[in-house]
């Protein structure tokens, strides 16, 4: 019992040393977690680049909202919430591009296998220039378009996501079309 009031005496300084303004404070509390907070998020995350990023982002959170800490847990069990937090959110983050990236990559015709070896390298770049495209429309627009196209989302939905309303959404979705139909069709015979 003794031990764990220690314990919970040095942590508490520690903690109270960081609020107070210590860097040596900061980075003694990153030296005792950062690599149990690691190996947990390499286990939600199944990467090291993406665990990393995980571990960086709970430290950042953390140390905003120390002052938060009401000392009723132990340091490391907040810092694991705020870990698993941070973990599922990039998940589904990841799951949201893979399905956009799926969509987007079809939203240009692809050449069927029986086509002549010209109309693959035509295809091919017909989608080269539609990701060429996409990638540099204005957010204001891209976001709208992807969200109608590629996750299938009303206008209405869209409009309310992207806090537009529903005809500056559809104007937004048209231009960014226009646009997109515009560099795709770029340099082919009419």
């Amino acid at each position: 019992m003794n031990r764990a009031r220690g314990e919970a005496t040095r942590e508490e300084t520690l903690v109270r040393a960081a609020l107070d303004g210590d860097a040596r404070a900061y980075d003694q509390i990153y030296s005792q977690h950062a690599q149990r907070l690691y190996r947990t998020c390499h286990a939600l995350l199944g990467n090291g680049a993406d665990a990393e990023e995980a571990v960086q982002e709970v430290f950042v959170r953390a140390f905003r909202k120390l002052d938060s800490f009401n000392f009723r847990s132990q340091l490391s069990t907040w810092l694991h919430g705020i870990a698993v937090r941070i973990c599922l959110n990039l998940r589904r983050g990841r799951r949201r591009r893979e399905r956009l990236d799926a969509a987007v990559a079809q939203c240009p015709p692809r050449a069927r296998r029986d086509t002549s070896p010209d109309e693959q390298a035509q295809a091919s770049e017909l989608a080269r220039r539609f990701h060429q495209a996409l990638g540099q429309l204005p957010e204001k627009k891209r976001i709208p378009f992807l969200l109608f196209h590629a996750e299938g989302f009303d206008l209405a939905k869209t409009a309310a996501i992207t806090s537009a309303s529903v005809q500056t959404t559809h104007a937004r979705i048209q231009s960014a079309r226009e646009v997109l139909l515009a560099a795709a069709l770029e340099g082919t015979e009419p």
